[in-house]
């Protein structure tokens, strides 16, 4: 159960720490005290969402935090047991306004993830937007599965629906797009010709691009080798020509022979130069001689990247995407027969396991509507009539392969309709809380959370309201949300939700009441706003009504 609840900056509340029993609880004050935060704490502790915006003005963060304790019998068979240190399990979660959990596991970190999935065991919230579920017809099926014991079966029903439906679209889709194909054959074929025909080779653009730049430095150095050798020797006016006219002068000279080897050497060093410049030259020659070869194998990469990819390597992407397509595309006849075959062994499947599904849900209406009708019997409603109805479909559904549907009654002598069209808010709310009852065995939460279901009550109805949600308290924690002092009455312990406002501050307070204070409290909420002699009478006989009904109990 759930034995404390620790609120820290969360809405109008600074810091609260409540202490909880078991049996039957009711929290009650004015609207607006702030029943609906401790309602948000707890889903918050449940995993739940929560705004930044929840995070009390002024404050960084909110805290959340939680202790229960299961005793030794219920420790072990709860599937808590893993996480439980003696029995007992405390979770705590913190908010940040920069939109960070931390979440902690007896003291462990986790995360919401971890919280959502142990909150089935700790505890089952139910408000008054249940009491909408119920005109919803779609969502009736999961009730009677609950009270069918029906989880394993419909996970592996939804399991198998949802590979017939991943299948049957995988084929719908293969199938429209045959039309198509023709057309879409012939683009693809062009596209990997046109790119194959070119025959590219990897890295080839940036080879060509050197190749070109090369190139263009051997043209220059072509000139420059021209210009160089034409002036020490190959023209006709190179300096080896006019060094050789100088040597045969010189040599012919009396006392000229040492200039005349000095000339000599000059002329066999220009022609070595000439020499060398001309065979380094032919070194820089590349692997491309042409540069309009160059130039247009350039201008057919740059064509292909502008069509197919916009890069040079997403060419060869786009090449193989355009196979891998003809491919799929060209075998998608077999694909078809392949899928056709799977999807008759997963309908095969998927109708067994609709077959098992329905036959349990047949057997479950009967025993459900039988004790449901007991129940809102003892909830003041002596000719209720509630039936549950299979509707077959045509095709199997996710919840399916029938509509589970709800039919009641309230008044002798009326047929049994749909909720939706004939049930009160009184009445709705009693259906509700019928079911709760039914199925609180199946639920494997260790407290049940009754958040103001009991819209639409009074009189009779509402003190046998109250008396239901203490019979069920019996045997499970119940924590409940009330206007109605009638249900207030019957509680084990009671708590007053009260706001306190200052000039400059607003915040809830928790306290428990007892005794004169808890008859001034359901005179509060008999009367409204003026409590009278008259009502605190009536709400004195309240509580001994209530009191009277609990010793009957317990005896």
């Amino acid at each position: 159960m759930l034995t404390t609840l620790l609120i820290k900056n969360l809405a109008v509340i600074r810091e609260i720490e409540v202490s909880f029993e078991g049996g039957l609880t009711v929290l009650t004050g004015e609207t607006g005290a702030g029943k609906s935060i401790l309602m948000d704490a707890l889903q918050a502790i449940m995993g739940g969402r929560v705004s930044k915006d929840s995070i009390r003005s002024g404050e960084k963060s909110a805290l959340v935090q939680a202790a229960f304790y299961f005793p030794e019998e219920k420790a072990v068979s709860s599937g808590l047991f893993p996480y439980l240190e003696d029995g007992s399990l405390v979770l705590s979660r913190e908010i940040f306004r920069d939109g960070r959990n931390t979440v902690k596991i007896n003291g462990n970190l986790s995360n919401t993830a971890m919280l959502r999935g142990i909150s089935a065991y700790l505890i089952s919230i139910h408000s008054q937007n249940d009491n909408q579920i119920l005109f919803q017809k779609e969502l009736h099926y999961r009730f009677l599965d609950s009270y069918a014991k029906n989880g394993e079966l419909f996970q592996k029903y939804s399991e198998c629906y949802e590979a017939y439906q991943k299948i049957s679209a995988e084929m719908a889709q293969l199938q429209s797009k045959e039309e198509q194909d023709n057309g879409r054959i012939d683009y693809l074929k062009f596209v990997i010709s046109d790119i194959e025909n070119a025959k590219l080779l990897p890295d080839e653009e940036e080879t060509l691009k050197q190749g070109k730049a090369s190139l263009k430095n051997k043209e220059k150095n072509q000139k420059n080798k021209e210009s160089a050798t034409c002036a020490l020797y190959e023209n006709e006016q190179s300096a080896y020509y006019y060094v050789s006219v100088a040597l045969e002068a010189t040599a012919q000279m009396d006392g000229m022979e040492e200039l005349a080897d000095r000339l000599e050497t000059m002329k066999n060093e220009i022609y070595e130069i000439s020499e060398s410049i001309r065979k380094k030259a032919q070194d820089f020659e590349g692997e491309y001689q042409n540069l309009d070869e160059i130039e247009d194998r350039l201008a057919e990469i740059y064509r292909l990247k502008q069509k197919y990819g916009g890069t040079f390597d997403g060419i060869f992407s786009y090449l193989e995407k355009a196979k891998a397509e003809l491919s799929f595309i060209e075998h998608r006849e077999s694909r078809i027969e392949e899928l056709t075959g799977k999807k008759g062994e997963i309908h095969r499947e998927l109708t067994r396991l609709a077959q098992l599904l329905t036959q349990s849900r047949q057997q479950a209406a009967g025993e459900l509507s039988c004790r449901l009708e007991e129940e809102l019997h003892e909830l003041m409603m002596p000719n209720a009539v509630f039936s549950i109805r299979l509707n077959p479909e045509v095709e199997f559904r996710s919840y399916g392969a029938e509509q589970v549907e709800f039919l009641f009654s309230a008044n002798a002598g009326m047929e049994a309709a749909p909720l939706s069209k004939i049930a009160s808010g009184g009445e709705i709310s009693r259906v509700n809380l019928a079911l709760k009852s039914v199925l609180r065995g199946i639920d494997p939460a260790c407290a049940f959370v009754f958040d103001e279901i009991d819209t639409g009550l009074s009189g009779r109805a509402a003190q046998k309201t109250g008396e239901k949600m203490y019979t069920i308290a019996r045997d499970s924690q119940v924590l409940c949300v009330t206007h109605l002092p009638q249900i207030a009455a019957m509680a084990d312990n009671h708590f007053l939700v009260s706001k306190e406002e200052t000039k400059n501050d607003t915040q809830t307070t928790v306290s428990p009441i007892l005794g004169e204070e808890r008859a001034e409290e359901l005179a509060r909420m008999i009367s409204g706003v003026a409590v009278t002699e008259l009502t605190r009478q009536n709400a004195k006989e309240i509580l001994t009504l209530a009191q009277n009904f609990k010793t009957g109990v317990l005896e």
